[in-house]
């Protein structure tokens, strides 16, 4: 059932200026860091081991495209069949383009998922998706960190890893709890009665499957797995010896790195930064796990453009 253009219509809500300089300050927080860390190590010696990288760039492009249709069929698990795949592989394509480059980028992407999602099935049950995604999102990144953590034990990266994944497991069961809960929607509904039935709709849907959203999270590990496949590209292609274990642990800190940089758009600098850190660990030097971290955006930004692509496809053919 679809919501009436009165519900389903986007609702704009004006971000307070102080919202709006803080988005200024860590984006400026997260260039600087991409330029200092670089610099600090020597610019020529990072762009040198990124450039033998640049050889598995389509191979990385295609992972982060099937990581897209994972994480479209982990929100298919949460929403149904209602959706069809085109306009669901459009709303995963755009999010993963706003997520990268927008600063504070998971409240951005989930509204530009949720107004595509909505179109077809009602903004109560897109939101309840979205919010499953997000507790999935908890749950999956949660347990690939806590294995990630049993590949450098000893370390200080294994410690901030077991800490990451122990906090983001509870966030997920919070989350859903939250979302579920009769007592938390009834209250909501006394706060704001013009919206009670939305909210309704939106905690009726959220009671669907179970509270640790297998189906979802399955999809969302899947994801992450390829991932580590293409880290594993990645090392062996800058000439280090590649491995499964070495994969994990890098994948880990990238993990780390976007728990930490969940404000700078794509963890710009702050990855960096990590990847910098934790170059002991991976067995590698400084500048060559920083390269890692700077090929990686790069491959990103590459699908990002195909995502704002087709997001304004959409916007164009929408407005006729």
């Amino acid at each position: 059932m679809k919501d009436s253009p009165e519900e389903s219509a986007a609702e704009p809500t004006p971000t307070r200026p102080w919202v709006r300089w803080v988005h200024v300050l860590v984006s400026l927080v997260g260039v600087a860091l991409a330029v200092a860390v670089p610099a600090r190590l020597g610019m020529g010696k990072v762009l040198e081991a990124v450039r033998p990288a640049l050889t598995v760039l389509p191979l990385c492009f295609g992972c982060e495209l099937l990581r897209v249709c994972c994480e479209a069929g982990a929100t298919r698990l949460a929403l149904g069949r209602k959706v069809p795949w085109g306009p669901m592989t459009l709303a995963h394509l755009a999010s993963y383009a706003v997520s990268t480059v927008f600063p504070a980028p998971r409240p951005a992407a989930e509204a530009v998922k949720t107004t595509i999602l909505g179109e077809h099935v009602g903004v109560p049950e897109a939101a309840s998706a979205g919010g499953t995604l997000q507790a999935a999102t908890f749950f999956s990144v949660g347990a690939v960190c806590g294995l990630a953590a049993f590949t450098c034990l000893g370390t200080r990266l294994s410690l901030a890893l077991f800490v990451n994944s122990g906090l983001l497991l509870a966030m997920g069961v919070l989350l859903r709890g939250l979302m579920r809960s009769s007592r938390l929607t009834a209250f909501l509904g006394r706060r704001w009665p013009k919206r009670r039935a939305t909210l309704e709709r939106l905690h009726a849907a959220s009671l669907q499957g179970h509270i640790f959203a297998f189906g979802p999270t399955a999809c969302l590990v899947l994801s992450l797995s390829v991932r580590v496949f293409e880290q594993y590209f990645i090392i062996r292609a800058m000439g280090a010896k590649p491995s499964v274990t070495g994969a994990l642990t890098a994948e880990g800190v990238r993990l780390l790195g976007a728990s930490f940089g969940v404000l700078v758009p794509g963890q710009m600098g702050v990855r960096e930064a990590v990847f910098a850190l934790s170059a002991e660990a991976l067995h590698t030097t400084e500048a060559a796990a920083t390269a890692n971290a700077l090929f990686t955006h790069l491959v990103e930004l590459s699908l990002a453009l195909v995502g704002f692509v087709a997001l304004a496809a959409w916007r164009l053919r929408r407005s006729r």
